[in-house]
């Protein structure tokens, strides 16, 4: 093997779904998220990147509220973690608010978010984030809301739905978000 194979979508996701399992097996706790925004100006690109900046901003203040301080070298092993993509509309039997669907094309964007099993965080993910959600989909962010579900079972299934336009080739690897970043770069 030179190397240069091309990278499996698909073998990409069932690992992500492994890691996901792996670290709820270690006590972690997991939630999918997902990320409906206001319309966003640009084409497609820009949009995404809009998305992606909107949604680590959203990470970088729910981070604070995990550790009390994550940039420490000490805190790299208790900071949550958000693999997040890019995600398109696919049909479904019950109906949806056409808002949802009408706003940027139906792109919005799905997210598994892990949380270690020592936190600041005195409530699930959920709770947190519906009592808090003026916090991060204030009226001048981009995001319209976020809806935050624990996962009770299958991770492995919910993490492939949560990166299926990923999976499906409808996003690239490069529109994948991974948060955190190293703690240099926090």
């Amino acid at each position: 093997d030179d190397g240069n194979a091309p990278i499996n979508k698909r073998d990409v996701v069932a690992g992500y779904g492994d890691l996901v399992r792996s670290r709820i097996d270690l006590g972690w706790s997991a939630s999918l998220m997902s990320f409906m925004f206001r319309a966003l100006p640009g084409g497609p690109a820009a949009v995404v990147q809009q998305m992606r900046r909107e949604i680590e901003h959203v990470f970088t203040k729910f981070l604070t509220r995990v550790t009390r301080r994550p940039c420490s070298p000490a805190s790299a092993d208790r900071l949550p973690v958000l693999i997040a993509s890019p995600d398109l509309p696919v049909f479904k039997r019950e109906k949806r608010p056409l808002h949802d669907i009408a706003v940027n094309n139906g792109l919005h964007a799905h997210g598994i978010l892990l949380l270690p099993p020592v936190s600041r965080l005195r409530v699930p993910a959920g709770e947190h984030f519906r009592e808090n959600q003026s916090a991060y989909a204030d009226p001048r962010s981009m995001l319209d809301r976020i809806d935050v579900r624990a996962i009770d079972s299958n991770p492995e299934v919910v993490t492939d739905y949560a990166l299926k336009a990923l999976k499906s080739g409808r996003v690239d690897l490069d529109d994948l978000i991974l948060l955190p970043r190293s703690v240099s770069e926090l």
